[in-house]
């Protein structure tokens, strides 16, 4: 008699373990079809299960909703596998210093670009893609300034910083675009002081009170930025937190007016040493109407709605940066732990402290730039299922 030693022992007890627990699974499996045996939707929408249409005998005890089709008439079962078709696949391109004339719209970098996949509740399919990071592709960059009186040195030292700013994105890419804009707060009570002498001129050297203003929309002549951050005035209002929300939203969807293009990589960078209203605090001035979502500036690129709308609240300006696809950097010089709080309930922002001169705003820029470029987000349209 052929003698067992321990270790051949506990081999056969794992795999005696092993064939009852797959035993168990497919016999849970069967339970859990046979559950549905009145419902074919419901069959094909549980994993494993597949419906009979035509049994081949006339037991009984037989289920339409089984984990096999044994029982069933050939060709008679409905068991749909996971299917995939590719709606658009356009070869992949590389831009490099000598295809500088290539726009946007021409640049493929993510291939197939899409697909139709038709998938059963549970069952995994895998998606091949292919990526390839083309050079020069364009870069659209908002710079949303603060114009507070508080901010009057941070002014002057990004007129000075705008050469520096535009050059170091030109050496990422020649299809580059910078615009400006300036927002101070709503002007109304308790938030400005809206006496007529203190409206004209809240502050020496100041220009009256305003909201939001696009200054200048995007614009591939980086020397007009530096000319309208030199001579834009800054303004004044009365209590601490900005008129930014207001601001930001407008920047955001705003699209023709600011100028962004369909294909470009979009950054707006939100620059202030001061915290911000948010939705509900229109109510101190008898503003109840929350705010619509929409673009409302007039042909001058003034906010017009600062009066009739609320701010808006962080959920929307999350809401809109992810549909409009822009990357918002917040480049602070003082609350930092607020706007980094902010920054973490809005999609695809990033927060960084400005040094005393806002000289790294540059650097700010690239690190946002570099890691938005080396990510690749995927989006679906896929519909509910009742």
């Amino acid at each position: 008699m052929p003698v067992i030693t321990n270790k051949q022992a506990l081999s056969w007890l794992l795999l005696l373990a092993l064939v009852l627990s797959c035993l168990c699974q497919l016999q849970e499996t069967e339970r859990s079809c046979h559950v549905h045996d009145n419902s074919c939707s419901d069959c094909i929408r549980t994993p494993g299960c597949q419906w009979c249409k035509i049994f081949a005998g006339n037991s009984s005890e037989q289920h339409r909703c089984s984990n096999n089709s044994n029982n069933c008439r050939e060709g008679q079962t409905s068991n749909p596998q996971n299917q995939l078709r590719i709606t658009t696949n356009k070869s992949l391109t590389e831009v490099t210093q000598g295809d500088r004339n290539t726009e946007g719209e021409d640049i493929v970098q993510l291939a197939p670009q899409r697909v139709q996949l038709q998938l059963r509740k549970g069952v995994p399919h895998n998606v091949t893609f292919k990526f390839r990071l083309a050079t020069h592709y364009p870069v659209d960059l908002y710079y949303l300034m603060d114009l507070s009186y508080s901010m009057l040195d941070d002014k002057e030292n990004l007129a000075n910083l705008g050469s520096k700013l535009a050059s170091t994105m030109r050496n990422l890419t020649s299809k580059f675009k910078l615009g400006f804009g300036s927002f101070v707060d709503k002007v109304v009570m308790p938030f400005t002081n809206v006496h007529p002498g203190i409206l004209r001129s809240p502050c020496p050297n100041c220009t009256s009170s305003y909201s939001f203003r696009n200054n200048l929309p995007l614009d591939v002549n980086d020397t007009k930025f530096t000319e309208y951050v030199s001579n834009v005035p800054v303004s004044g209002n009365v209590d601490e937190p900005e008129g930014g929300l207001d601001a930001l939203l407008q920047v955001i969807v705003c699209r023709r007016q600011i100028g962004w293009r369909e294909q470009a990589r979009r950054l707006l960078v939100f620059s202030t040493d001061a915290p911000f209203h948010h939705a509900g605090n229109g109510r101190l001035a008898g503003i109840v109407q929350p705010h619509d979502g929409q673009c409302h500036l007039d042909d001058d690129g003034d906010y017009t709605h600062h009066d009739k709308l609320d701010y808006p609240s962080v959920a929307q300006i999350n809401k809109a940066a992810q549909e409009n696809q822009i990357n918002i950097i917040f480049a602070v010089s003082a609350y930092k732990e607020l706007y980094q709080a902010l920054s973490e309930e809005i999609a695809y922002s990033s927060q960084g402290m400005l040094d005393s001169e806002s000289s790294n705003v540059d650097e700010l820029v690239i690190q946002q730039y570099n890691l938005i470029s080396s990510e690749v987000r995927l989006s679906d349209n896929v519909a509910s299922i009742p």
